[in-house]
């Protein structure tokens, strides 16, 4: 199952965001020049905290709004990875760095099929060709959900995944997820290519293996 995954927080507001700038409140690891890096705000000490402390969520841990729109692949509740997950969740509970985490609740696992946009990351070459890097998230969300209107004709059979090991993350805990098959690679890359040809979306997190993130 692929689902187009949009939240509209703030659409109707247009964007006025300001451009970074280098100083003491940028994070240690901030890059301008790639894709997964969000905008710094200008009020907040990111120096202090990983990259996404500010952004996905505040310092207390607690889910903050970071609207935007991508596809991903929900994790089946009754799958045997989910149960592997919900042993592996259970235990690192129990740790005693347990509270440095925020554990997102099971019914969020997924598989990131394609990053789509953030309105915090608003690049030329991350935002759809055919709109200003300025418009609302609201025209945003419409366009791509009229690009993809027609995004199950690229999808087929169904591709199954493995996982392929951990994902080598700072601030987070994911899987390396792979397609089992040499077709399912195949078919996995036609998707992408659906996606990308729809969206006019020229840059984004590629590669065979996508993550499941917990």
């Amino acid at each position: 199952m692929v689902a187009l995954l949009t939240d509209a927080a703030n659409g109707d507001a247009a964007a006025n965001k300001p451009a970074p700038t280098q100083g003491s409140l940028l994070p240690k690891d901030y890059r301008l020049d790639e894709r997964v890096e969000p905008t710094p705000k200008p009020d907040f000490p990111h120096y202090q905290y990983p990259r996404w402390i500010g952004h996905k969520f505040d310092p207390d841990g607690q889910i903050m709004p970071y609207p935007g729109n991508g596809v991903l692949s929900p994790l089946d509740p009754a799958s045997a990875l989910h149960r592997s997950l919900q042993v592996l969740l259970d235990d690192l509970q129990q740790q005693d760095f347990a509270s440095l985490y925020t554990f997102l609740p099971p019914s969020s696992w997924h598989m990131t099929t394609y990053e789509g946009i953030s309105d915090q990351i608003r690049l030329r070459n991350s935002w759809p060709a055919d709109l200003p890097v300025t418009a609302s998230l609201k025209a945003c969300h419409a366009y791509v959900a009229t690009r993809l209107a027609d995004f199950n004709h690229c999808l087929g059979a169904g591709i199954q995944m493995k996982v392929a090991g951990f994902e080598s993350l700072a601030e987070g805990i994911a899987l390396k997820l792979v397609p089992t098959t040499f077709d399912g690679e195949r078919a996995l890359l036609s998707v992408w290519e659906c996606v990308i040809l729809g969206t006019t979306i020229t840059l984004s997190t590629w590669g065979l293996g996508t993550c499941c993130v917990i």
